[in-house]
């Protein structure tokens, strides 16, 4: 606890002091390392991981020990995105760190799975009255009234289950995933505190 407590006085102290230098608050900026400025992914996948690097000329970035570090953390969001895809951060969200890693996942299209579920529902209830009617009519000599009454209740069964298998095969949200195509993508980098500090970086995401 001790160790954190010296750490954040640091902090605080560093920050002070750079604002007294010149009377202005330090500031940074935000770079990203996609290459022509354009990241790949496929549907369904995740895209390689990118580096977000912070740099500062008037003391919002401080070398402890060596060290690069901001004086204040930093938290990393991400708008524009397509639907269904998601901003990932490493070592995290919100970190002292002045590189950061960067992925995007995507969804793949889900509509293909739940229609195959939903056909072999049906199959399964339409071929079941066959079934049973084939044993019955093979097993009994004569067309009693008693043996038609079974086949209807055999066929009365099969079509409750088809009709509950149709509505399980349309239970859930089919989705045809992130879409393809390209989108503007702005990370967004903001410190905390009632004066926060904020900078930003833009690339084009290409879903294909």
């Amino acid at each position: 606890m001790s160790t954190l407590l010296a750490a954040l006085i640091l902090s605080s102290l560093s920050y002070a002091a750079a604002q007294a230098d010149d009377g202005t608050s330090p500031t940074f900026s935000l770079s990203n390392g996609v290459s022509g400025g354009t990241m790949t992914v496929l549907q369904g996948q995740v895209s390689n991981p990118i580096d977000l690097t912070v740099t500062s000329s008037n003391g919002f970035v401080v070398t402890p020990g060596g060290n690069p570090s901001t004086i204040l953390p930093v938290t990393y969001t991400c708008t524009g995105l397509p639907l269904a895809a998601q901003c990932n951060f490493s070592p995290s969200l919100t970190t002292s760190a002045t590189t950061v890693s960067l992925t995007i996942s995507t969804q793949g299209p889900t509509v293909a799975q739940h229609r195959r579920e939903s056909q072999g529902a049906i199959l399964y209830a339409a071929l079941l009255p066959g079934f049973f009617g084939i044993l019955i009519i093979a097993g009994s000599r004569t067309r009693s009234a008693r043996a038609w009454r079974v086949v209807g209740l055999t066929m009365a069964v099969a079509f409750c289950l088809l009709g509950l298998s149709s509505c399980a095969g349309s239970n859930g949200n089919p989705s045809s995933g992130t879409p393809r195509g390209s989108s503007g993508i702005v990370v967004n980098a903001t410190t905390g505190g009632m004066n926060p500090i904020s900078a930003s970086t833009g690339f084009t995401l290409t879903v294909n």
